[in-house]
This record gives structure tokens, sequence and C-alpha cells, in this order.
């Protein structure tokens, strides 16, 4: 089945296409997901979130973009959102931060132990990933769009809504930031 036939189909709210079209993009827009929101930021779910929220505005797909592209833009929205969240969240559980483990324990796992999946994955994983939870998100999804997902100046630009410039401008300044944090935190040549 073509993309377009695809869409269209899934236009019609016919199950059968948005099955095929998560089907299609899943792995992709999973693996994205992963890498933008690091270890332990839910993937699984905010994938399916991703889903869920292109599911309900498919009526606003108009074509003038790769389906993944649109789909990577919705992804980046969700994760973001959901940063937001976890970031209230902590705010709140530092108001809280007498009650001990209790804070920890009403309000979800500590990043304690969400770094601890990020070593059974591996070291390098691990260092890449702390290093780029220290970069601020926009040059994060930039360097991940890139690096990461291999996507193109263009292709970045359509998911981030910014200039072709802009995504090479950030670019420069998340590969210059990178390599200072990790030189910070000791793992750059001295």
């Amino acid at each position: 089945m073509e993309e377009a036939e695809l869409i269209a189909r899934c236009k019609a709210a016919d199950p059968a296409a948005q099955v095929e079209l998560f089907r299609l993009y899943s792995e992709r827009v999973g693996r994205f997901v992963l890498r933008l929101a690091g270890p332990g930021g839910d993937a699984e779910d905010l994938t399916q979130e991703t889903f869920i929220r292109a599911y309900g505005g498919i009526a606003n797909f108009r074509g003038e973009s790769a389906v993944s592209t649109w789909l990577c833009a919705i992804a980046v929205r969700v994760v973001r959102e959901s940063r937001r969240r976890e970031m209230r969240r902590r705010s709140i559980m530092d108001g809280y931060a007498g009650l001990g483990g209790l804070a920890e324990w009403l309000f979800g796992a500590s990043r304690g132990q969400r770094r601890e999946e990020a070593d059974r994955r591996g070291d390098e994983a691990r260092l890449v990933y702390e290093v780029l939870d220290r970069l601020p998100e926009i040059f994060r999804g930039v360097l991940i769009l890139h690096e990461m997902e291999d996507m193109s100046g263009p292709e970045i630009a359509a998911v981030l809504g910014v200039s072709e410039n802009t995504v090479w401008t950030r670019l420069h300044r998340a590969r210059k930031m990178f390599r200072q944090v990790a030189k910070g935190l000791g793992y750059g040549p001295g």
C-alpha cells in the first residue's frame, strides 16, 4: 500500500490502516523517542502517545513532509510535554524532601533508579545519555535527530518547526556543548 493511500485510509478512521501505520513507523519513532527521552523516560508509553495523537490529528496532515517527519514532530512535542510534567513532579518532590524515601515512593522512581536501567544497557549509552541530559532541550533535540536518527537538515527543520539555518547553527552549538559537557564530566580528552 502506498503512503498516500495509507494516510487516506487513516483519515477515514480505518483501523487496519492505523495498525499498518503503527507497524511501519513504530520502530523508528520508538527509537527516536528513546533517544530523546533517555533511558527510564518511558519511551514505550511516549511512543504510544505519539501515535494516539497522530491518529487524532491525521486530518491535519497535508503531506508536505514525509510521514516519518510528521510523526517525529509529534514525538518531539510529546516528549517535551512529558519532560515538563517530570520537572513539575520533581519540584513538588523537592518540597517533600524532608519526608525522605516516602516522597520518591509516592511520586515514582528516583533518578538513580532510572540510571540503573542505563547501566544495564552498557556504559557507552549511559555516558552519552548522561551528557545529553545536561544539554538544553533545543540543542539535545537537534543533535539526536541528526546524529542518531540520521535526519537531514530540511527534515530536522520540519520536525522542529525552525529554518534550516537555525538547524545548522543549533547543531554546531550542540556538538560544541556536548564535547564541553563530556570533558567536564571527565569523559573527553584532557
